[in-house]
């Protein structure tokens, strides 16, 4: 007796996003990384785009890593679900202290990219309080968290320098691009090394 096998993907295309995982934002207009998006197949094709008024330009660079922490994120302390990375933190606008009550932070995240609603994209953790209760930013929040908190993920930063592959977009009003890859990366991020002209933002897909 003979059986048939379907093996499906997730969602295809698959949008990089700028923003947290709770509130993503699919563009950006300034020279940031993306999240990190696993990487499900060898055989992947990346797709920029450009958009703005008058002329626009674009440099967009696929970066690879094989670490967990750099593109799940760290597992702190105490969590209440092991193995799962991330925390519900607070914030107060204004403020470059951010707050765990559970007191979960410690001296491995410092250096790590903060991944939370009300902090702007690129921040990092400076320093870390003695008993694990508080954290310093790089840059103060832009929102006041609820009592409850927000969920926060603190990433390393260990890309590798060798890129898979540049974008290079230059057009008026809008151009695009891609590129194909073939490599068994764990976790794949873009990062818009250049932009420029008014009103450019750029976007970002995967298809496997």
């Amino acid at each position: 007796m003979t059986k048939d096998v379907y093996l499906k993907s997730g969602e295809q295309p698959r949008a990089f996003s700028w923003g947290p995982a709770t509130a993503p934002v699919y563009s950006t207009t300034g020279t940031l990384p993306s999240r990190a998006m696993y990487k499900e197949s060898p055989w992947s094709t990346f797709q920029a785009i450009v958009e703005g008024t008058g002329a626009v330009t674009a440099t967009v660079l696929i970066e690879g890593s094989n670490d967990d922490e750099t593109g799940r994120g760290v597992v702190l302390a105490n969590t209440s679900v092991p193995g799962v990375p991330g925390a519900l933190v607070q914030t107060t606008a204004s403020s470059a202290t951010m707050t765990s009550e559970a007191k979960q932070f410690s001296a491995n995240l410092v250096g790590t990219v903060v991944e939370a609603e009300g902090v702007t994209a690129g921040t990092t953790v400076t320093a870390v309080a003695a008993g694990g209760g508080s954290l310093t930013l790089s840059a103060a929040a832009t929102a006041t968290s609820p009592s409850s908190g927000v969920q926060a993920n603190f990433v390393k930063t260990n890309w590798c320098k060798t890129v898979l592959g540049t974008i290079t977009l230059t057009a008026t009003t809008k151009d695009t691009d891609g590129v194909f890859v073939l490599g068994p990366w764990r976790y794949v991020r873009m990062r818009v090394s250049a932009i420029s002209g008014t009103g450019a933002a750029v976007r970002g897909f995967m298809g496997v």
